[in-house]
């Protein structure tokens, strides 16, 4: 039994309002980041005539989608900006431009959140990706390694399946 990466069609899970957002515009940032970082996500996006999304706030109309529209918006997006681990995932697996930055309310003792953040991009080859208020956004990220690494990635999940499985 091998598993295999099913090519699917995300239309079924599609924010129900499609027409309030131009995909092609769409810029998306999940999370509480730091105001000078925000800043700069604001700025690249009326740089880019890219629209902000952001179902973190109150405010935003996709505030209350669930974990399918989650899903649809990321694969849909231009770019990426985020704190969460899911988003960093979902990025990787649909190949869109990304950059993780670090959450502000998670800056405690014994934070595990960033340190798994970092170990995802260390294994993906995507270290790049991680965000700081230093330099500039960049829209283009190279997924050459981070595809053959998900590649390896799955061929021992087939693998450790089928032990478990005794096929």
């Amino acid at each position: 039994m091998e598993i295999k990466t099913i090519e699917y069609d995300l239309t079924v899970c599609k924010v129900k309002d499609e027409k309030a957002i131009d995909l092609s515009k769409q810029f998306y940032f999940i999370g509480k980041t730091d105001e000078e970082i925000r800043e700069k996500i604001k700025r690249y996006a009326l740089d880019n005539d890219y629209e902000i999304i952001e179902p973190s706030s109150i405010n935003d109309p996709y505030y209350s989608i669930g974990p399918q529209e989650f899903i649809s918006l990321i694969d849909g997006a231009k770019l990426v900006c985020t704190d969460s681990y899911h988003a960093a995932v979902f990025s990787i697996n649909f190949n869109i431009a990304f950059y993780v930055a670090d959450r502000n309310d998670y800056r405690l003792e014994g934070n595990h959140v960033e340190s798994r953040i970092q170990s995802l991009l260390n294994q993906f080859g995507l270290e790049s990706r991680y965000y700081n208020a230093i330099r500039e956004f960049e829209a283009e990220c190279d997924f050459t390694m981070a595809n053959i690494n998900l590649a390896k990635e799955r061929e021992k999940f087939n693998k450790y399946i089928e032990k478990c499985l005794d096929i």
